[in-house]
């Protein structure tokens, strides 16, 4: 995540791959998004839970051989929108090329944030600091300037998954 500090800087997400090895970089490695500012990515994982509960009082080694993990090519941005004034959500899927140095990213879409009523809410209004996903039921932890702490279901992305195949 690359935050605009001063005016010849800019907004964005830049992609950085370690495995590469000396003298290689992505070739398009910088992916500039405009007015908002990224505050934190969280990789998206398939979390398969096979067990019949989520009592966190039973995760021991048994149950955790019941739950599938496997990787996706999906990654939530929490971002900050200046102009709104409010934080927001935004999918993203990285594009893997035969070569490593083609990789590239491509926005999807901008998450909805609804209530337990299911009603539409607006964006966060403060900045959005961290986000994560539990190993254990695939929900989304995100965590606020403010203090505050949100729970959100695991995304679903059956949709982007079945045009992949």
């Amino acid at each position: 995540a690359c935050k605009k500090y001063i005016k010849d800087q800019k907004n964005g997400i830049l992609l950085v791959n370690p495995q590469l090895g000396e003298n290689k970089e992505i070739k398009n490695p910088f992916y500039d998004t405009g007015d908002y500012e990224v505050y934190c990515i969280c990789p998206i994982f398939n979390v398969v839970n096979n067990n019949k509960d989520y009592d966190v009082e039973k995760v021991d080694e048994d149950y955790k051989k019941n739950i599938e993990i496997t990787g996706t090519d999906f990654f939530l941005v929490g971002c900050y929108e200046p102009q709104k004034r409010q934080s927001c959500i935004k999918l993203y899927k990285i594009i893997f090329s035969e070569k490593v140095v083609d990789t590239k990213i491509k926005f999807l879409q901008n998450i909805e944030i609804c209530n337990k009523q299911k009603e539409k809410l607006d964006g966060f209004e403060v900045q959005i600091k961290s986000m994560i996903q539990s190993k254990i039921t695939g929900n989304i932890i995100i965590t606020c300037a403010n203090g505050n702490i949100y729970l959100f279901t695991k995304p679903n992305l059956e949709h982007y998954i079945k045009r992949q195949k």
